[in-house]
């Protein structure tokens, strides 16, 4: 039988995770092997969802494609589909070099999702659509900042402090509440006083989210007022003209920036494509996301409209509902193939998960008949025992996910402990996971370390406990020596506090065979029956002494810093320079890192060392320019290095 080609196009969160649909159904059907090719204008996978974080910080939210452990054997063509020719099952698309070319398909999965509305430009302001005017935004208002700094005219310093975000929906509330905190900080380290920021978030609405009850709107203006947002309700924006916000009544706001968040609207890119499409611009499909009249075509996500079958009702232009789409379409698409009827459409469970800045968020839900507002320990135990698990922040939000679309399927009518039953679903995702990553970590190139991420160190006396101590990386990495069950023991155990008949009856053990578990995975951690978990915590100033020694060369003041059986592993997985073993002893360790230092051959004097918060400690960041080389972690002991563990290889490195 010939190969089929499966074309995938739309490389965001729906098109994606129809990818990972697709590819795992089909693996299982015998006789059939199929080529996967992904299409996108985009180098990597751009995380919308978190546009507005790239617009207050410098994070970077494109991930690799090969990121991704479901992207083994893909194909990825950076380019833009600008026609469809479905009598022939062909695309044309034109690559970045401006090249048209044609491609033939078996089956087509459309999923080229939405994009933001824009005003009129005669309007002013900025709208936040993209990576490049996120970083606009961010350099805006930085810049004005920095020239409040030295503004003598009060009323002008005001302004320069002052921010409109014109828009209240999920993303104008998120936006609002990450640029507060995050003006409130840098107006601190330029000495201007953090109480003059002022964001307004302007609404056209009564109150904040319309979709769910008026309690959870009340709520979310809570939060946003303690951060330091100011909420005017039933007033749009008109116009952002020379520094003045002029609203509907006619009331003027003067502002140094105003950030349009106005929804979203199908991606015009759709219209040249030759599909059926609804006035609104998005493609027609039946009940199981087949394009009318284009056999083999499927579409999916913000692009299209789904109906309920039941009630008539479309879906929500949001990506909840595009990922619980594109997990049913690989279903669809097997059944197809197979001459079997196909599952049709089910809305999704009302959901909402919402960013509120550092260490906040909320999650609201109305699952199995109740209204469930997650926030705090629950959903942050969630995402905890995946993490965890996966080793992986991808890994983690993908199984908290699909943890959440599945409780819609589930009748809780006899379930007596909801959340405690969430809690063992999340689990089994995570074993099931571990099991799949083991078989990559068999066949990887030197030492295996865990994903670093961008994050703030622990400031409150609760999370420094959790996270220094239980979620630490070198907890991580000391969990790598542990088997699945161990793993899933120790940390439902020692993180999260479950006792023994909790944890067998979320594992389906028995107490006694938990407790021998537990009691192995702290030997095997070399943690000690009579010790507590704990790891000794890194302060700044102890990084930054330790930079100064390494930039005076100075190898006494380096090897006094150093315990007597230090080590320090490293991770290039086969892509970078990577010692392939770790280095132990003071003498070897000093030597790597003074050479290290001054950049060897290809970097000599061009490297940049900094202090930064990595997993909620600090640690290290190495950068060359713009480009990230190395996330370091520093364990200590009896304040000397004990264990250094350096990520380099550059698909880690995309969250630092």
């Amino acid at each position: 039988m010939n190969d089929l080609t499966c074309i995938i196009i739309g490389g965001g969160h729906v098109g994606l995770g129809a990818l990972k649909a697709i590819k795992e159904k089909t693996q299982r059907m015998e006789r059939q092997r199929i080529r996967f090719v992904l299409i996108d204008k985009q180098p990597g996978h751009v995380r919308k969802m978190l546009l507005f974080r790239p617009a207050v910080s410098e994070e970077d939210i494109m991930i690799p494609w090969t990121h991704y452990r479901f992207s083994e054997g893909v194909e990825f063509v950076q380019g833009t589909v600008t026609s469809v020719d479905s009598g022939e099952k062909q695309i044309q698309y034109e690559d970045m070099q401006g090249n048209n070319a044609r491609m033939r398909y078996d089956l087509l999965v459309v999923a080229v999702g939405s994009v933001v509305r824009q005003p009129d430009p005669s309007k002013g302001g900025i709208s936040l659509t993209d990576l490049q005017t996120a970083a606009v935004i961010r350099e805006r208002w930085h810049a004005n900042l920095r020239q409040a700094v030295n503004e003598i005219n009060p009323k002008e310093r005001k302004r320069l402090m002052t921010l409109a975000v014109a828009g209240a929906g999920i993303s104008g509330v998120e936006t609002s509440a990450e640029l507060v905190l995050e003006m409130q900080k840098e107006a601190s380290s330029l000495g201007l006083n953090p109480s003059d920021i002022s964001v307004y978030l302007l609404s056209g609405q009564e109150r904040l989210f319309m979709e769910g009850p008026e309690k959870v709107g009340r709520k979310l203006d809570q939060i946003l007022r303690e951060c330091g947002v100011t909420m005017l309700y039933n007033q749009k924006v008109k116009q952002e003209e020379a520094g003045v916000v002029t609203l509907d009544n006619g009331d003027r706001l003067p502002v140094g920036l105003c950030i349009w968040t106005i929804g979203l609207i199908p991606n015009p890119a759709l219209r040249t494509m030759g599909l059926p499409l609804t006035p609104d611009g998005q493609v027609l499909v039946d009940e199981s996301y087949r394009v009318q009249s284009a056999p083999g075509v499927y579409s999916v996500g913000d692009c299209t409209r789904i109906v309920d079958p039941k009630t008539g009702n479309a879906d929500l232009m949001r990506c909840a509902e595009g990922g619980l789409q594109a997990v049913r379409l690989g279903k669809i698409v097997v059944a197809d193939m197979e001459g079997r009827p196909a599952p049709v459409h089910k809305p999704m469970v009302d959901s909402f998960c919402i960013g509120l800045g550092e260490n906040r968020g909320l999650v609201w839900g109305r699952i199995w008949g109740l209204n469930m507002i997650i926030a705090g320990k629950i959903a942050w135990k969630f995402r905890n025992i995946a993490w965890d698990a996966g080793s992986s922040v991808a890994d983690a939000e993908d199984v908290v996910q699909d943890v959440f679309f599945k409780a819609y399927d589930i009748n809780a009518e006899r379930l007596e402990e909801p959340k405690a039953y969430l809690c063992k679903m999340v689990t089994n995702r995570c074993l099931n996971l571990h099991k799949s990553a083991q078989k990559r970590k068999e066949v990887y190139i030197g030492p295996w370390l865990p994903e670093p991420i961008r994050m703030p160190v622990a400031d409150t006396l609760e999370t420094i406990v959790v996270r220094r101590d239980l979620l630490s990386y070198a907890m991580l990495v000391l969990l790598e020596r542990l088997t699945l069950t161990e793993r899933a023991v120790f940390v439902l155990r020692e993180a999260l506090g479950f006792n023994y008949s909790d944890i067998a009856e979320l594992l389906g053990k028995q107490e006694a065979n938990c407790r021998k578990l537990f009691s192995r995975a702290r030997s095997k951690m070399g943690i000690s029956e009579e010790e507590s978990v704990a790891v000794e915590a890194v302060e700044l100033e102890w990084v930054n002494r330790f930079l100064t020694s390494l930039e005076q060369g100075n190898v006494d003041h380096v090897l006094s810093l150093l315990t007597e059986d230090v080590m320090f592993v490293a991770d290039g997985g086969g892509k970078v320079t990577a010692f392939k073993r770790p280095v132990q002893t003071r003498n070897h360790v000093a030597r790597v890192l003074l050479v290290g230092y001054q950049g060897g051959p290809n970097y000599q004097g061009k490297l940049h060392f900094e202090a930064a918060p990595l997993n909620g400690e600090t640690g290290i960041v190495v950068r060359s320019g713009d480009e990230t080389l190395a996330a370091i972690f520093i364990q200590l002991r009896h304040g000397k290095l004990d264990r250094m563990y350096a990520v380099r290889n550059p698909d880690k490195l995309t969250r630092v």
